[in-house]
């Protein structure tokens, strides 16, 4: 007896892959192009910058000259042109490269060398924040009072910072903080956090789930107290200590955790 359950169940089956197939060949086929996108703004009355981003490598760099720009460049889908905007609303610069629309299985082979450029004419500024899902962020020599970078899967570089407030994390790569003043608060929830600085007699907060914590300073800390966690690994703060330590009044704390690996503090 035709079990006629059985043979809707197999063609509805059958027809679910057909349409997934069909999803995947016109996503597949869409080959990449070179894709250069290009947009100025006056950059007088805008003194914050929002920047939004999926799998691009995003690069905040200074420029000489009084001109902003963005740049969007290298190889990529039809659609990426679509998905990149740049625009002021009030005084902020406002920069996406988002995926709005509702693709199954969406396999960007041709995204992955895409940038994302913001150029920034020498000034202050009253605030940065970049949120990558997925990709490179580096900032560098930047004059900015309140600076936050996240990336969900990618390293995060930071260079010649003037900062009050610098947030940085992400949630698989290496942190790198070359050069930059103010508090710090770093996370990263498997890599490496390296940090080359001035002087340590400030706020600082930096933890990894897994990986080591490097800090170098030029100068002896004079009112700091350091408060270290390793469930798993060796501290060596200055060659003086292997834990906790309190130089001056402590005024200035500096908290590093790590789950899995040493923790290095030199001069």
């Amino acid at each position: 007896m035709i079990n006629f359950k059985k043979i809707l169940m197999i063609a509805t089956f059958l027809i679910v892959i057909g349409a997934v197939g069909s999803l995947l060949t016109f996503r597949l086929v869409d080959k990449g192009g070179s894709i250069q996108e290009k947009r100025t703004f006056d950059q007088k009355n805008i003194t914050a910058i929002e920047v939004d981003s999926d799998n691009a490598r995003v690069e905040i760099v200074p420029s000489k000259d009084m001109v902003m720009k963005v740049e969007l460049s290298g190889k990529g889908a039809k659609d990426d042109k679509k998905d990149f905007s740049a625009k002021v609303e009030g005084d902020t610069l406002l920069v996406s490269m988002k995926k709005e629309d509702f693709r199954f299985f969406h396999f960007d082979l041709f995204t992955k060398s895409l940038t994302l450029k913001v150029i920034l004419p020498e000034k202050q500024y009253d605030s940065l924040a970049v949120n990558n899902d997925n990709g490179y962020v580096q900032i560098k020599d930047l004059n900015v009072k309140r600076l936050d970078a996240e990336t969900n899967n990618g390293r995060v570089d930071l260079k010649k910072i003037i900062s009050s407030n610098v947030n940085v994390e992400t949630d698989n790569g290496k942190l790198t903080l070359d050069d930059v003043s103010g508090n710090i608060k770093g996370k990263t929830n498997n890599g490496r956090i390296s940090i080359k600085t001035a002087d340590l007699d400030r706020s600082i907060q930096l933890e990894t789930d897994n990986g080591s914590i490097e800090i170098e300073t030029e100068k002896e800390p004079t009112n700091v107290a350091f408060d270290v966690q390793v469930d798993n690994g060796r501290v060596n703060i200055l060659d003086k200590y292997e834990g906790d330590a309190v130089i001056g009044n402590g005024d200035n704390i500096v908290k590093l955790k790590t789950n899995n690996g040493r923790i290095s503090v030199t001069k």
